[in-house]
């Protein structure tokens, strides 16, 4: 919070977290207002450490961090770690605070498309099914009634919180996520090299 070195905040920081619960009542006694000061470095890693530690205090701030900090060139990586925080401090409560911006509008606002940007780092049903939700408002004509820039932006979130492609089908995405084992928590399949090339030369393939 105080020292002019980064570099000894940072190790600070992550002291912090590696003394976990014993950390935890000083973290949240007098990091979360740290989400609003003024000095950048302060504020990330206080965000950071609040979404760590889960602040549901800081909840309301990190939500107007998340979908309405744009002044300085920091403040993409400032939505970005609220966004992320946000996870910690009461998941789906988080969620509904941004859905409450995720509507169809003729008139498109940078804090609406940054709530449905906020929404893919929160895993959790609540955020998961309100983006796929996105894809159900379809108009009388066939057409889906949130702006292009809303579901080019939702697609992007689904693909980061699910590392998915299933486009603007929710009844695909809500059949994946029903089978899924772990649909908010993707893996990615581990490669045998070893056994793949013992295979190709059973087969005389490639030459070998």
């Amino acid at each position: 919070r105080e020292d002019d070195d980064w570099e000894v905040r940072d190790a600070a920081r992550q002291a912090l977290i590696n003394f976990g619960s014993k950390a935890k009542a000083s973290v949240l006694k007098d990091l979360p207002y740290l989400v609003t000061s003024g000095e950048t470095d302060a504020r990330l890693t206080g965000i950071e450490l609040c979404g760590v530690f889960g602040a549901t205090e800081a909840r309301d701030a990190l939500v107007k961090v998340a979908i309405y900090e744009t002044k300085g060139d920091a403040a993409p990586v400032l939505r970005m770690f609220a966004a992320r925080a946000l996870e910690g401090c009461g998941a789906a409560e988080a969620a509904a605070d941004l859905l409450k911006n995720v509507r169809a509008d003729s008139r498109l606002r940078d804090h609406q498309v940054y709530s449905v940007r906020a929404l893919g780092y929160i895993r959790h049903a609540a955020a998961f099914e309100g983006l796929v939700g996105m894809f159900d408002h379809i108009d009388e004509k066939g057409n889906f009634e949130h702006n292009e820039t809303m579901l080019r932006e939702c697609e992007l979130a689904l693909e980061r919180l699910t590392a998915r492609r299933f486009g603007r089908k929710p009844d695909i995405w809500r059949k994946w996520y029903a089978a899924a084992d772990h649909p908010l928590f993707p893996t990615i399949e581990k490669f045998d090299r070893t056994a793949n090339r013992a295979e190709v030369k059973r087969g005389g393939l490639y030459g070998l």
